[in-house]
């Protein structure tokens, strides 16, 4: 799975934060550092409902754990702020303080 190509795609949506990034060189670094807590956040709700539901088919608990960290990571998106697109790091170092839940924890 492409985390990088989706997480560039997200940003390219948001084209005051794209244009912010592109300008301040940041594009990259940013991009890099949120594939990474993308496929991280997959990675952790796809154990979490593993966990939860033993029996479930592996393929679809996979697709529904990649799209919740989607919407994870379209939310942190929108919710950068300036500081957090020239601070290398702000973002991921907000997104992990919280805690990640599965549905029905």
């Amino acid at each position: 799975m492409q985390y990088k190509t989706i997480i560039l795609e997200l940003i390219r949506q948001n084209e005051p934060l794209h244009d912010r990034l592109r300008s301040n060189r940041s594009l990259l670094a940013t991009a890099d550092r949120l594939a990474a807590q993308l496929k991280a956040d997959h990675e952790t709700y796809l154990n979490q409902m593993v966990t939860q539901e033993p029996a479930a088919s592996r393929p679809a608990v996979s697709q529904q754990a990649f799209e919740m960290a989607i919407k994870e990571a379209e939310e942190q998106l929108t919710a950068m702020t300036p500081a957090e697109v020239t601070v290398p790091g702000a973002a991921s170092m907000s997104a992990a303080s919280g805690r990640k839940t599965a549905p029905g924890e």
